[in-house]
């Protein structure tokens, strides 16, 4: 089984930096502190492990944050697709973070994570936050990860707002991401073990790609002719077209039985 992957990370137009980061089999963002978008494409066979993470924080802390959630995935256990494996590393990756945090005075930083292990044909997707995960199989686009988020009241309701964590965006709260300090809630990935099938495209993103784009845009680029990386060009061109409030990060990959 042969996987290729085409990537983007970008700052969105109206953002001062980047604050995602990618995983691609080892290969990842190492100078977060370098805005100029982030190209990358790969081929391996049989195996590999992909992510997407999205930092928040003020100046350059979300972007470390996210850093932090990507840097050591090489110590993940491909061999386990039960997804336990990817669940420990982001309980460890938490209290790195949570380190981090009272080393630079209790700062607030965290991260979202989406991740994908694929080892012969089968694969695990587990996430925790709000980036994403889909498979294209066939014509029928599925979003494979769960958004962990929460609605937020109107303020004239007087309701206040339920669950722990950060406002990632307008309107919704993460209800789950890294960087909790211990106590405070427990992290809980979503994950889901699946068979892989000739021609699966697999899309990983942050939600600067999701918030621009609903799910029908998304399928309807996938779903043509074009290359991998016309295909991954042009939903990051469409989500700046659409406004690009958020940095960008778009991961795709498509398996191919070896011949």
């Amino acid at each position: 089984m042969i996987i290729d992957c085409c990537a983007v990370c970008a700052p969105g137009p109206a953002r001062p930096e980047n604050q995602d980061n990618l995983y691609i089999n080892g290969v990842f963002r190492e100078n977060f502190s370098d805005n100029t978008p982030f190209r990358y494409s790969d081929r391996v066979s049989n195996r590999g492990l992909y992510a997407v993470a999205d930092g928040m924080g003020t100046e350059k802390h979300g972007a470390l944050a996210a850093l932090i959630a990507v840097q050591a995935m090489d110590t993940i256990r491909l061999s386990d697709l039960t997804g336990r494996s990817m669940a420990c590393y982001l309980i460890g990756r938490n209290a790195v973070i949570c380190d981090m945090m009272k080393e630079n005075g209790e700062i607030c930083i965290g991260s979202t994570f989406a991740g994908l292990a694929i080892n012969g044909g089968n694969a695990c997707a587990v996430n925790i936050g709000n980036s994403r995960i889909y498979l294209l199989r066939g014509r029928r686009l599925t979003q494979l990860s769960h958004d962990h988020t929460t609605v937020l009241q109107e303020p004239d309701t007087g309701v206040a707002a339920e669950g722990p964590g950060y406002r990632h965006d307008e309107g919704r709260r993460l209800t789950q991401h890294l960087g909790v300090i211990p106590g405070e809630f427990d992290i809980e990935p979503h994950i889901v073990s699946f068979p892989l099938v000739d021609n699966d495209l697999l899309l990983l993103c942050s939600d600067g790609l999701t918030d621009m784009l609903d799910d029908s845009c998304i399928s309807r680029v996938l779903e043509t002719s074009a290359s991998m990386d016309r295909k991954v060009e042009t939903l990051y061109e469409s989500a700046l077209r659409n406004g690009g409030k958020d940095d960008v990060t778009i991961l795709l990959l498509k398996v191919k039985k070896e011949v």
